[in-house]
């Protein structure tokens, strides 16, 4: 079997001196010869960027996404009829300040994913709460122009998760910190193009 799928999408900016908002949404409409056209996953973001002065930009973001686990004979599990409805919003904030050729970021973040049940043969649901998790996140960035294209920078990031339940399949705590320190060379062109060589290091403490 085979399935065809279409993903539109869209959005909006509105400009004005002192900075811009951006809107999108799309869908994820599937069709199967022979069946109905179904919504998969859709998708919505507002964005904003607001001078608060000349060299200090105030970044603010909401997503929401929503999509349903596919069900089919090859990869899902034996029984499962209906899969689980997914939803995942965040909410992110960033102050970015510029000092000459020096540039640094502070950011914060909250997220939220939400997984239902999974509907199985006979009208039997089952639970998913421990794919669901509430989380925060914190990250720090430094950048120096090299020159007007090349920059370096170093970035810190930490986030934390808490899950709903404790997993299904070895019963423990799936409560995490999540700490990534990355440094790196970034390229920008006036053509549009953009490069960026990087390494890092990251570490789970559950």
């Amino acid at each position: 079997r085979y399935a065809i799928v279409i993903s539109p999408e869209g959005s909006l900016a509105f400009r004005r001196d002192a900075g811009e908002m951006r809107l999108a949404a799309g869908l994820e409409l599937a069709y199967e010869p022979g069946g109905a056209v179904s919504l998969d996953g859709a998708s919505g973001s507002l964005a904003v960027d607001h001078a608060l002065q000349r060299d200090l930009l105030l970044r603010a973001a909401l997503t929401l996404d929503g999509a349903r686990d596919a069900v089919n004979a090859v990869t899902s599990p034996a029984g499962e009829e209906i899969g689980a409805l997914s939803l995942l919003g965040s909410a992110d904030v960033e102050i970015e300040k510029k000092a000459g050729r020096a540039g640094f970021v502070l950011g914060a973040s909250a997220s939220r994913r939400w997984v239902g049940d999974t509907m199985l043969v006979g009208g039997i649901s089952s639970s998913n709460a421990d794919r669901s998790w509430a989380g925060f996140g914190l990250k720090a960035r430094a950048s120096y122009e090299l020159t007007p294209i090349l920059s370096l920078y170093v970035e810190f990031l930490a986030d934390r998760a808490y899950y709903d339940a404790a997993s299904g399949s070895t019963g423990a705590s799936s409560d995490n910190w999540t700490y990534q320190a990355t440094a790196g060379l970034t390229g920008q062109w006036r053509s549009g193009m953009t490069a960026e060589l990087y390494g890092g290091y990251g570490y789970v403490q559950y």
